[in-house]
């Protein structure tokens, strides 16, 4: 039986379950899908039940480590997606002997520019952290590898993209270290701004030291428009950003993310390289195309057709 907090979540979502359900039988809806495993696809689950409309889920990140009832999700869907290959592992781990004959690894889908744009090369360089600011993003890890890149003799600006609860504390450290000319906070930014930052070369760098992450968008679109990223070897982001395509460090560690930022910031044939086998990868395994494409031959059951 799923976890108490967890149960109580299930209970909040019954009653979106039964509208989902009459919903789907009023529009004569042909598949229900749910985004994240956690009570979004237990409303989906109860609807489809109460519906007899297939139904299918895509879990994401940290919510598989619930085991909102995952075995019982995976043997009940038409399939279940994941986002990276280390999604899978966590929801192997968390819910040990699950039916894996429907898993899908199917990436998130961006928009990738029909041309590659020329390297950015900002005076100073642009380090671009997008994220809310909470201490599991690496707000904090940033600015002490900033401190030690301008010490080794770097110039660059660190832009600031978000808002969160944490942010004032961010500011604080960031005039203690002496960063004020520095650190730009941007405050929240809608993510089409980002994209027309990278778009338009103002970014050189996209960092995400982050504690913990799924398969984050921000890196996966900083790659689409050629611009280099950094960023902890968590979750998924190996996945995007191994096999040269990037440089991985390890989480809470400043001196290991400065001194991959230096490399970086040093050599243009790195970012150079790294701007093309990321753009590569994204192209393959990431344009929106194709991701729609199959999720279109899923919907339609495709190879689970014979799948009672």
């Amino acid at each position: 039986a799923p976890a108490p907090p967890v149960l109580v979540r299930n209970l909040a979502a019954f009653p979106k379950a039964l509208w989902l359900a009459r919903l789907a039988r009023a529009r004569g809806a042909d598949h229900i899908h749910a985004q994240w495993a956690g009570p979004p696809s237990t409303a989906a689950l109860v609807a489809s039940r109460l519906s007899d409309i297939p139904w299918s889920f895509t879990a994401h990140a940290t919510e598989i480590h619930a085991d909102n009832l995952l075995r019982e999700k995976s043997q009940s869907a038409w399939f279940v997606r994941f986002v990276a290959r280390a999604m899978m592992d966590r929801a192997r781990h968390a819910a040990p002997g699950a039916d894996e004959s429907r898993w899908v690894l199917l990436r998130l889908g961006v928009e990738v520019p029909r041309r590659a744009r020329p390297l950015p090369s900002n005076d100073p360089p642009v380090l671009l952290l997008a994220a809310s600011f909470t201490g599991r993003k690496g707000h904090l890890l940033l600015l002490d590898a900033a401190r030690r890149l301008i010490a080794a003799g770097h110039r660059l600006e660190v832009w600031l993209a978000g808002a969160g609860p944490e942010e004032e504390e961010v500011r604080r450290q960031a005039r203690r270290l002496e960063l004020d000319e520095v650190v730009r906070f941007h405050g929240y930014v809608r993510s089409a701004q980002v994209l027309e930052w990278l778009a338009r070369g103002k970014v050189d760098v996209v960092v995400l030291p982050s504690e913990s992450e799924g398969l984050p968008v921000s890196l996966i679109e900083a790659l689409a428009y050629g611009v280099p990223a950094v960023a902890s070897d968590v979750g998924g982001v190996k996945e995007l950003l191994g096999d040269g395509c990037g440089e991985l460090v390890p989480r809470g560690d400043p001196a290991a993310l400065a001194a991959a930022l230096g490399r970086v910031l040093a050599s243009p044939a790195t970012r150079a390289e790294y701007a093309r086998s990321g753009r590569a990868r994204v192209e393959r395994e990431f344009a929106v195309e194709d991701v729609v494409a199959r999720l279109r031959e899923l919907f339609g059951f495709g190879a689970f057709r014979d799948r009672a």
